[in-house]
Order: C-alpha cells, then structure tokens, then sequence
C-alpha cells in the first residue's frame, strides 16, 4: 500500500522579528487543513515547532535530511 504524506509549506529567507513570523505563517494557519504547516529558512538554528505548531526549519535540515519533515 503505497503512504501518501501531505504538508503545508512556506519559505522564507529569514524570520529576523515576531512579526515577520507572524506574516510568514499566516497563510498557513488560514488553510483551515490538517496537513502538518511548515515554514522553510535559512536562518534557523534547529527545527522547533511554534506556539502555533507550525515546523520552523532551515533549509540545509531540509535538503540534508530525508526525516526532517516527519519529526
């Protein structure tokens, strides 16, 4: 039986302030889905999963590890 995963995902060069956080995943809170949200940069020490639950990731964990988007 063949999985099929789906997510959410946004890219974002950076997340320097609260608010341009705010701005990145806005449109993946309004998707009104239940696919996992994550938000793609280059400026992210380590994945962590927001006070929304949105997945923040770098893009070299990205590329570099074929699980990151299951952790």
């Amino acid at each position: 039986m063949l999985l099929i995963k789906r997510y959410d995902i946004q890219s974002a060069f950076a997340l320097p302030d609260e608010a341009k956080t705010r701005q990145e995943q806005r449109p993946l809170l309004l998707t009104g889905d239940g696919f996992k949200k994550i938000i793609v940069t280059k400026d992210a020490l380590a994945p962590l999963y927001n006070e929304n639950g949105v997945l923040v990731m770098s893009i070299f964990d990205l590329l570099l590890d074929p699980e990151s988007l299951d952790k």
